[in-house]
């Protein structure tokens, strides 16, 4: 249904009750596509070949995993195939996989688990325990500086003997089932750092606060090679927003972004992370759209929002990435508008709907009563930066956007001084000089809004101003051209209006 609705372009999907093919118009026969669940033994495959590369689901199906896939949400299902891959390093075959993998999924921190570790990791361990969980695949050195400065920041007072007489670092590991392999830190069951990670953070509440805050104050931890950011980012913000929710994972990307030497590429890993949560996604876009109306949102924010709208948001939420990188291109600061815009004329180009969305939000009022946007200074200028004559004539053919575009023109030459006009205009002549002589479209366009707008002398003076200017011969013959067409459809306008205002004294 995705593909149908990109493909035709489609602003909304509307559903309907089962109805026969006769009672639908013509027009929209080939528009229809069926609701309905996804195949889940289809999805899961795709999933286990994602993260399994060579391994497909073998059939028949483990009795277990189809009960499981029958009833199960999308998001289960995707997370299974995860866990499965992770089970596939231990003993057995395809079905002890998933049988271990559905355990691990009815709850990491309940029951048989939870008494295991609770039975294994004494106090001293715990925070060790908890370090290589979250710093799994990591230098021991960066495990070591990480339990230390998860006792710091908890306030933990360890009690134990000098550490010439303690246990080594290495024997350390070993008693909570780690080790030191190829100079990273891992545990010697695949699953265990995520048993360990849901063990801590829902089985001791008043802690998670510090939790969070011993990895927002401590991103530096992630500076040396070993540890893919990526997995990092996923590993916090999944027990984050498990246990805090959508609210906290947003002051971690704000703390991570206020300034330009903060960890920016983590911020946007994790705000990712909880942008494709099934759940959590719809607080943290509406999150994201705040920050971007605040003047005051720091540039490194910003500009982080700008990418995160064209690549994340984007994607399955265009019409929220038009509307967020319009309120960032009006940001004070003129780096982050310059990069809003350029996301904004990304989009234009990329996606087919995009053009006519932008034009309806500047054509619409911020709110009932108010002026256009398109009346406004600002707006009036992201028009004439953005809606550039390449990537919207295509979109001409179709009279929704000719409407509107038209409608922009005939406010910003109403209102825009001539000199803020001159290049944007020279700009759409020169595409009308470069592009087939017989089509007239874009012309015709400008002409209307020129005579709407009262200013028509404006057009035509910048028109003849271009046609003066240097140019080698064969453009010099095209712009003449263009300037006679631009000329006479302004004459027959003119004519038109002084007969219809002829006729209705």
């Amino acid at each position: 249904m995705v593909a149908r609705t990109q493909r035709h372009g489609a602003l909304g999907v509307i559903v309907l009750r089962e109805a026969p093919v006769d009672q639908l118009p013509s027009e929209l026969v080939g528009c229809r596509a069926r609701l309905g669940r996804p195949d889940p033994e289809r999805v899961f495959d795709r999933h286990l070949r994602a993260v399994l590369p060579g391994h497909a689901v073998p059939g028949p199906l483990y009795p277990a995993l189809t009960e499981h896939l029958d009833t199960a949400p999308m998001r289960d299902v995707e997370q299974l195939a995860r866990f499965v891959a992770e089970e596939s390093a231990g003993a057995g075959g395809f079905p002890q996989w998933c049988e271990r993998a559905l355990s691990a999924l009815d709850g990491d921190s309940t029951g048989a688990v939870v008494r295991e570790l609770r039975d294994q990791l004494c106090g001293q361990q715990r925070p060790l325990a908890l370090a290589v969980a979250m710093f799994e695949h990591s230098p021991s050195a960066v495990v070591y500086e990480a339990e230390r400065t998860l006792v710091s920041t908890v306030e933990l007072t360890v009690d134990g003997e000098h550490a010439l007489v303690s246990p080594d670092f290495g024997a350390r590991l070993d008693g909570i089932g780690a080790q030191e392999l190829d100079g990273a830190v891992t545990f010697q069951d695949r699953t265990r750092g995520r048993k360990i990670r849901a063990y801590f953070w829902t089985h001791f509440p008043g802690l998670r606060a510090g939790f969070q805050r011993w990895i927002v104050e401590h991103p530096d931890l992630l500076d040396r090679p070993g540890l893919d950011p990526g997995v990092f980012a996923e590993r916090f913000a999944t027990e984050v927003l498990r246990t805090r929710g959508p609210d906290a994972l947003a002051e971690v990307v704000e703390r991570w972004a206020a300034t330009a030497r903060g960890p920016l590429e983590l911020a946007v890993l994790t705000l990712t992370h909880g942008l494709n949560h099934p759940e959590h996604s719809p607080v943290l876009r509406r999150r994201c759209w705040t920050w971007a109306r605040d003047p005051g949102c720091p540039a490194a924010l910003a500009t982080m929002l700008v990418a995160i709208c064209t690549e994340v948001i984007a994607p399955d939420r265009l019409d929220q990435a038009v509307v967020r990188l319009h309120h960032l291109a009006r940001h004070p600061l003129e780096a982050v508008s310059a990069a809003a815009q350029r996301g904004l004329r990304r989009l234009l180009t990329e996606r087919s709907s995009a053009p006519r969305m932008l034009l309806g939000r500047l054509v619409g009022s911020p709110r009932p009563g108010h002026r256009p946007r398109i009346e406004r200074d600002q707006d009036r200028l992201l028009f004439l930066t953005c809606v550039r004559p390449e990537i919207i004539r295509p979109h001409l053919a179709r009279a929704a956007t000719s409407d509107l575009l038209t409608t922009c023109w005939t406010a910003v030459l109403r209102d825009a001084d001539r000199a803020v006009l001159d290049e944007p205009l020279r700009y759409w002549l020169d595409d009308q000089a470069r592009s087939d002589a017989d089509d007239t479209t874009a012309t015709e366009l400008l002409v209307t809004a020129a005579v709407r707008s009262g200013r028509p002398e404006v057009l035509l003076g910048i028109t003849y101003d271009w046609v003066a200017g240097p140019a080698e011969r064969e453009a010099a013959v095209r712009r003449r051209s263009v300037a006679r067409e631009l000329t006479d459809l302004l004459s027959a306008a003119r004519r038109r209006t002084t007969l219809h205002r002829g006729a209705h004294p």
